[in-house]
């Protein structure tokens, strides 16, 4: 791995709130209990498959893999969610996860 400071330690790189940490840890039991799944891809450029993997986590502490690729050196993700896992994530975890918030202000609107 490239950058050692994106292990996979489960650590977050920012402060998070008590419903941040809620929404991390709720997503981190989805992916460990596999109810969130994964799927391998290769490079959406070349279709190599070659790749070198950089950092295993997001900037949460959740298990997010990002790779270069060996022959045209587009940066992916891969394993990455399927589509059904990135659907029930958005629409469950992701907002309170990135805004600290239960419900959307009215100023996003």
């Amino acid at each position: 791995m490239i950058l050692k400071r994106l292990e996979n330690n489960g650590i977050p790189e920012l402060k998070l709130n008590e419903l941040q940490l809620k929404m991390k840890q709720q997503v981190s039991e989805k992916v460990d209990g596999k109810t969130y799944k994964f799927e391998e891809v290769n490079c959406a450029i070349c279709n190599s498959a070659k790749k070198e993997l950089i950092g295993e986590k997001d900037r949460y502490g959740l298990y997010f893999p990002v790779n270069i690729c060996g022959d045209c050196g587009l940066v992916y993700t891969s394993p990455r969610m399927t589509q059904s896992a990135y659907n029930e994530f958005y629409n469950i975890e992701y907002r309170k996860l990135y805004n600290g918030v239960e419900a959307a202000r009215a100023v996003f609107f």
